[in-house]
């Protein structure tokens, strides 16, 4: 262990030996948003301290809700080191976990849970951005290059709605999902067409999405607001070199290369098939691969350029 980790971990075993160790449950916080209540509680004040729910799109504090997911850290002092034991529940997600990396863990783990378990959305890998007042949806798995699109997209003026995931409703519209923009390895921001290179950025992302706008590479971009319905959506997945060959696609395979990128595919499909056939029905939808996201962006917007918005976007 290095000295400065060292240091670091006694430190944090002096405040977890002088802070009054309680009962499970002696502190305890409760958030709300897309539709679940989420109580995380623990034996120990520190480590709740240094949660950060609240910056999780969508959840807010909350007072007094019953939990529809509860999560439990216990934290002992074995051999004079603090650990952490996490459950969801009565199921044990982590073991012998760090106090230092606690909370980011549980924080990742709410996450996930709740885009798995929201009972009234249906959240889908994408990035998506508005340009102009009309919504673009980049569906891709994480590490497929979406967030590098999508910061240029920003860089041009475009209006930030998420980079990691698309949150659907029932009547096929995006909510805003503003997450720091980044694709990570570990903590840090990584790229994955300066990696195809051998280059790795080393700047901090953001924690934290302001009001009226998202804080992201020391930057503040324009933040959607209200849900709206996305008038196209590509399927464009990064490859060094990659040459653009847009293939339109039709309403039926545009929905399943929509479910393919859901997180709850398989545990909700019924209602995940809904909200995305309401998308698929009404957007134009093509597939490619893509090289430099100047290039692309350049792409996108041809094909924006030549959508018949013939709706309103309501």
């Amino acid at each position: 262990m290095n000295e400065a980790r060292r240091a670091s971990n006694l430190s944090v075993a002096r405040e977890f030996r002088d802070s009054s160790q309680g009962r499970i449950g002696a502190w305890r916080r409760v958030f709300r948003g897309h539709g679940l209540n989420i109580a995380v509680q623990s034996n120990d004040r520190t480590v709740l301290d240094a949660l950060a729910l609240d910056t999780v799109p969508g959840l807010v504090p909350a007072d007094g809700e019953s939990p529809d997911l509860k999560y439990t850290v216990q934290v002992s002092c074995s051999g004079g080191w603090p650990r952490c034991d996490v459950y969801l529940g009565t199921r044990k997600i982590a073991e012998g976990m760090e106090v230092l990396q606690t909370p980011g863990f549980v924080q990742s783990h709410v996450e996930s849970t709740v885009a798995s378990a929201a009972p009234t959305e249906v959240f889908v890998h994408a990035g998506a951005v508005a340009w102009n007042g009309r919504l673009i949806l980049l569906p891709g798995r994480s590490y497929s290059g979406k967030t590098t699109l999508v910061r240029e997209f920003l860089s041009r003026g475009a209006t930030y709605y998420s980079d990691e995931f698309a949150v659907v409703d029932f009547s096929g519209r995006i909510h805003a999902y503003p997450r720091p923009l980044n694709l990570r390895s570990g903590d840090w921001l990584t790229d994955p067409e300066r990696a195809a290179g051998g280059e790795v950025a080393s700047s901090r992302a953001g924690h934290r999405a302001m009001e009226s706008g998202c804080a992201c590479d020391k930057r503040v971009w324009k933040m959607g607001v209200h849900p709206v319905r996305p008038d196209l959506v590509v399927f464009a997945s990064y490859q060094p070199a990659g040459r653009w060959r847009a293939e339109r696609l039709t309403p039926g395979c545009t929905a399943l290369e929509l479910m393919a990128n859901t997180v709850a595919a398989r545990s909700r499909t019924k209602f995940a098939l809904h909200c995305l056939k309401e998308i698929a029905q009404r957007v134009t939808a093509y597939r490619t691969v893509r090289g430099e996201a100047v290039t692309a962006a350049d792409h996108v917007l041809s094909l924006l350029a030549g959508v018949h918005d013939s709706k309103p976007n309501n």
